[in-house]
């Protein structure tokens, strides 16, 4: 993920699904793309298989809804926070996309710049303020 922001590929269609995987790991969405399937447990002290990893979105369209539907986050408190780790992120997830418009809204200072996000493929987490 950090060196896809860092050296995006221009207009790569093929690297954007994998992206958009990362981010939904990253944000931590799966559950929420499952269901109310469960992820199998796995004993704190082993190191998960890639077999067991759970089920992600097979098609660029599946994961662009997903994102969108459920991934409520302003942009530049993601690329802060990605530092920090999963419990960061999760604070800085919005629980709604209207209290994500309102925060926009209210604080001008905390806007990217949309060229540049959608230079980086992180379009899928723009929303319109309005």
């Amino acid at each position: 993920m950090t060196s896809f922001l860092e050296n995006p590929k221009p207009t790569n269609n093929g690297a954007m699904l994998p992206l958009l995987h990362a981010l939904i790991i990253e944000l931590g969405l799966l559950s929420k793309f499952q269901g109310n399937k469960v992820a199998p447990k796995v004993a704190p002290k082993t190191v998960p298989s890639p077999f067991t990893l759970p089920e992600l979105p097979r098609s660029l369209r599946q994961a662009k809804l997903l994102l969108k539907s459920h991934a409520f986050i302003n942009i530049r408190d993601y690329l802060n926070a990605r530092g920090d780790g999963f419990a960061a992120l999760q604070k800085v997830l919005h629980p709604s996309r209207r209290s994500l418009v309102r925060e926009i809204r209210t604080q001008p200072k905390k806007r990217v710049p949309l060229g540049w996000v959608k230079q980086s493929g992180l379009n899928v987490l723009l929303v319109s303020r309005y």
